[in-house]
This record gives structure tokens, C-alpha cells and sequence, in this order.
């Protein structure tokens, strides 16, 4: 369906990510090492870029599945944010191991939030097509669309980052509705 751009292709696992598995067990979705030893030794910056690249693509198909079930551009965007966001609990137990790391060094996110900006930003552009396409959102300019996309990418990561880095998921986690509708409508009366 329209929308939502073709399912990202997954990874190959690689062996950073292999030494790692998210499982039940003592940590209950904490990462935990798997039995394979490395062949060289690894830094725990390469081991994290490559659990949070997996962890990207699976969240991707996930998002991009919940909004292929729907018809409608606001309903997509909906389902959009709340799964990205709605996420974040998970990511916070997940990757806790490396949380600290994260805000003594940003820079393990540079690559990563690249990669995430490319795609977000093509998601988000597909979709305002999308709904301009069926009359959902109002026309825009190339320029406009370019600027809004980018700004609610940049938006939608900040959030994220200050969710997942602060751990004050449970304030917004019951807002997500509210939130992605403000985003997409704005909080103005409609005359």
C-alpha cells in the first residue's frame, strides 16, 4: 500500500550483534552474551552500533507493517509515532547495559542517527504525499514538504533521545494519541 516506503532490507547479523541475544532469563530483555567468543576483540561502541542497527531494522518493519494495516494518512502517522514511541520502554531495558555510555559519549549515536535520519525523513515524505495524494493533507511546495519532514524528524528524535537518555518514559508514554495528532493537526480550532 501507499505510504509507507518498501520494508528495509535487514542486515546480515553481524558478529558484534551475534555475541549478544535479548532473551528471557535473569536479565528479562537486558542484552546478555551469548556463548560464541569473539575472534578479535571488539569495542563496546562496534557491539552497540550493531545491537541498535538490528534492533532499527526490526523496528522498522514493525512500524511499516502497523501502518500498511490502515488506509487513511492521519491513521498512519498515528500508528507511526505511537510504535516508535511506544518502543522506548523496551529500548530503555534493552539497552541499559550501554545507557551510560550513550550520555558520556553521544558520538556512538552519529552513525546510527544518520542512517535513522535518511530513513525517518523518507518515511515521513511518502506519507505527506500520501495524504495529499487523498486529499487528507493540504497541498504543499517540494520546499515545504522538505522543511516539515525534517523538522518533525528532528522533533521526533529529540523526544526520543531525551525518553530514552532521562528514562521519563511514563508522563508521555500515556500521551502518545494525543501527541501524534498534535503533530500532524496542531492544537488550533478548525473553522
Amino acid at each position: 500500500r501507499a505510504g509507507a516506503p518498501r520494508a528495509s532490507q535487514p542486515r546480515p547479523a553481524s558478529r558484534a550483534a551475534a555475541r549478544f541475544r535479548v532473551g528471557a532469563g535473569p536479565g528479562q530483555g537486558a542484552l546478555e552474551p551469548d556463548n560464541v567468543a569473539p575472534q578479535e576483540p571488539e569495542r563496546e561502541e562496534e557491539i552497540f552500533e550493531a545491537v541498535v542497527a538490528e534492533d532499527m531494522d526490526e523496528s522498522r518493519c514493525m512500524t511499516e507493517e502497523k501502518m500498511n494495516s490502515v488506509e487513511s494518512a492521519p491513521e498512519k502517522f498515528r500508528l507511526m509515532f505511537t510504535t516508535i514511541f511506544g518502543s522506548i520502554r523496551e529500548k530503555i531495558d534493552k539497552f541499559s547495559v550501554f545507557r551510560a555510555d550513550v550520555m558520556e559519549n553521544p558520538a556512538l549515536m552519529e552513525n546510527i542517527g544518520k542512517e535513522r535520519d535518511v530513513y525517518m525523513e523518507n518515511l515521513l515524505r511518502n506519507l505527506v504525499l500520501y495524504g495529499i495524494e487523498r486529499g487528507e493533507i493540504r497541498k504543499m511546495t517540494d520546499e515545504e514538504i522538505s522543511v516539515w519532514t525534517k523538522v518533525t524528524n528532528m522533533t521526533m528524535r529529540a523526544i526520543g533521545q531525551r525518553l530514552f537518555l532521562e528514562d521519563n518514559f511514563a508522563y508521555v508514554e500515556k500521551h502518545l494519541d494525543f501527541l501524534a495528532a498534535t503533530m500532524l493537526n496542531g492544537i488550533v480550532v478548525k473553522k
